[in-house]
């Protein structure tokens, strides 16, 4: 098994945001629900295998700094750089094997997972453009605690809220 999937896992999430700001400078907290996962696929003329992860999870974000640049009253881009602690609580992993017909399927629950570990923590950089109070925001997230064998590395893409 790879520690790097194929493709990069993308994480899909929904997060409340409450930013305070000085100028165009901010800080902010977030609270978020997402998703992450991966797979990975073998085919040969008579051989096929796959194997794939999924895990939700709940993501919170203690502090996020940013620049916020104004287009115009209501539209607006920004950078920011910030922290997260993520903690999944409900995941799976599916197997599939077929070789000249025959087929096997096997799935494992997250409690029953081997040397996973459910919380992860690291540092997210990314960009987001505002229309109002809303965001739609591209983040690269970087985990620094090794939840199976490698480091999680997350694409995000968020819809916000501001409050």
């Amino acid at each position: 098994l790879r520690c790097r999937p194929p493709h990069p896992a993308v994480l899909y999430a929904t997060a409340a945001t409450n930013p305070r700001y000085f100028s165009s400078t901010y800080w902010g907290m977030e609270f978020g629900l997402g998703s992450r996962g991966w797979k990975v696929e073998e085919n040969e003329s008579d051989y096929e295998y796959s194997l794939s992860l999924m895990a939700h999870n709940v993501q919170v974000s203690p502090f996020t700094f940013g620049y916020k640049y104004n287009i115009t009253d209501a539209l607006a881009v920004d950078a920011h750089l910030g922290a997260y602690v993520s903690c999944d609580y409900v995941g799976k992993i599916k197997e599939k094997e077929s070789y000249q017909g025959d087929s096997e399927e096997t799935s494992v629950n997250m409690g029953d997972w081997e040397d996973w570990k459910r919380v992860d923590a690291g540092m997210n950089i990314g960009v987001g453009i505002w229309y109002d109070r809303f965001n739609l925001d591209f983040t690269y997230q970087r985990g620094f605690i090794k939840t199976w064998e490698c480091n999680t590395s997350n694409v995000l893409i968020r819809l916000g809220v501001a409050f």
